[in-house]
């Protein structure tokens, strides 16, 4: 996994077949605990953006602005963001808070507070 800080904006690239989760601020990749935390910390700058450049399995962040795919995914879920998948997702996309913008997608697609785009 190669992580890259950009201005408060986060850009992951993970292995082919990595799970990546943030839960309560701590990161794991595969379900072991790595530290990516101390590139998300900006004093200057609270808004993170996370990029994943490649595709994923799964993808569980507690919360941030935005998060961009660039790849495909298994699954993708946060409890407060923007979610958008510049591939396919070969299961659900789920946010509490924000909005959904993919392309097929073969589970569901949900958002409580947030509006959901099919993109082509």
């Amino acid at each position: 996994m190669k992580v890259i800080n950009r201005n408060g904006n986060i850009a992951i690239c993970p292995g082919k077949g990595e799970t990546l989760s943030m839960i309560g601020n701590k990161w794991y990749l595969n379900g072991k605990e790595v530290n990516i935390n101390d590139y998300c910390q900006n004093s200057e700058n609270n808004h993170i953006t996370i990029n994943i450049e490649g595709s994923l399995d799964r993808l569980e962040i507690d919360s941030c602005d935005r998060i961009i795919v660039h790849g495909d995914c298994k699954r993708i879920r946060t409890n407060c963001g923007d979610i958008e998948v510049n591939g396919d997702v070969a299961g659900d996309v789920h946010t509490n808070c924000g909005d959904i913008e993919c392309r097929n997608v073969e589970g569901d697609v949900r958002t409580n507070m947030g509006s959901i785009r099919y993109c082509k």
